[in-house]
């Protein structure tokens, strides 16, 4: 029996490694003898830079930021040198899951130390600069990075800090003090988000609220996003509006595209570059993958269907480990959640999973013997 092992990571509770290892841990309890391929995926969400600085074979290197609490912080990112490739994941400056929910507050928040994480991967010889936005605390369009590589926002002759609260008071736009070093790096974001910067799905109304936002913020966040693209498409002639994932990482994504030209890419379609999952899937027997949440967003090109549907191609069949179900889909021939209901208790995650897979892999040895031969 082939088995391939490609699951995204469980928000809040499993990495997409641990997750990994927990669904082989259970296989191997009946499939001892398994041929197993194990291909953790991200879908430009944490853990996609910590992947593809794996499949580069790729080095992390430390840097102290501004975090986006204005707090001092050790961060990392990774670098494949042989291809002056950086990977950054924006968690690492601006990520929710470091700030304690009484603390969030995307008025305040800033994403400048995703901007002196950005000037030390060119330090080390970077051309090629990839972000992955996901889990980020900020709603500041990028502001705070592109401050801290020398763009410069002022209300008349008064200087602007980097953040949310700021965004409605820029009336003046200077890229003079734009960092040269920056002219001569490509940009690339990896993103698993379509929304747009502004509107009912824009960065604000569609993820302010768990930032932390109240419906008085959300407004004055709103109109700071739309003062943001305004004066920007002065100094830039460009449309920070329409920007097709715009809205991700809290505007990050129009920002970045905007001022320094980045592409934004499939987080998953970048990892597929790397590995070539479609040509294992080809080759083995069962598909496993899965997610926290298996929802709506899942069906929305998520790396879980994404890995389904590249089964499916091949008349694979599919088994999806989950926290929580709450879609039906035929691309999973099968679906295993760990919770019948929504939960704030991740605490036994991996041994659940353990459990969980093990029950799985009994179930395809007793009910698909034609897969098992």
């Amino acid at each position: 029996m082939k088995i391939l092992i490609s699951p995204n990571g469980f928000k809040n509770s499993l990495t997409c490694f641990e997750a990994c290892e927990a669904i082989l841990e259970g296989f191997k309890k009946t499939y001892k003898d398994g041929l197993y391929l194990t291909y953790p995926i991200a879908d430009g969400g944490e853990g996609t830079c910590e992947i593809l600085t794996k499949y580069s074979n790729g080095k992390y290197y430390s840097k102290e930021i501004t975090f986006c609490d204005l707090t001092k912080r050790v961060a990392k990112y990774g670098f494949d040198k042989l291809n002056k490739i950086a990977f950054i994941e924006s968690s690492e400056a601006v990520g929710i899951i470091h700030i304690k929910k009484e603390k969030l507050n995307p008025l305040k928040m800033t994403s400048f130390g995703l901007g002196e994480l950005v000037l030390s991967a060119i330090d080390k010889g970077a051309k090629t600069i990839v972000i992955g936005i996901g889990g980020t605390c900020t709603n500041d369009g990028g502001m705070g990075l592109l401050s801290s590589l020398g763009i410069k926002f002022y209300h008349d002759e008064t200087l602007l800090d980097g953040n949310g609260e700021n965004l409605i008071k820029i009336n003046k736009i200077s890229l003079d003090g734009l960092n040269p070093k920056v002219r001569d790096v490509s940009f690339v974001i990896a993103s698993d988000v379509d929304n747009t910067l502004c509107g009912d799905k824009g960065a604000t109304y569609c993820y302010g609220k768990q930032k932390g936002a109240n419906e008085q913020m959300l407004e004055l966040l709103e109109k700071g996003m739309i003062n943001f693209a305004s004066q920007s498409k002065k100094i830039l002639n460009k449309d920070l509006i329409s920007i097709v994932g715009g809205g991700s990482g809290g505007g990050l994504g129009a920002g970045i595209c905007s001022y320094l030209n980045a592409k934004i890419v499939s987080g998953f379609d970048y990892i597929e570059s790397y590995i070539n999952i479609e040509e294992k899937i080809k080759n083995v027997d069962v598909v496993i993958t899965g997610e926290g949440k298996i929802d709506e967003q899942t069906l929305h090109g998520k790396g879980p269907y994404k890995i389904a549907s590249l089964a499916k191609k091949y008349n694979k069949y599919v088994i999806a480990f989950c926290g929580i179900c709450k879609v039906k889909t035929s691309l999973f021939d099968k679906v295993y959640p760990l919770c019948e209901k929504e939960t704030t208790d991740f605490s036994n995650s991996y041994n659940k999973l353990v459990d969980i897979s093990y029950s799985a892999s009994k179930d395809l040895k007793e009910n698909n013997n034609e897969i098992d031969s």
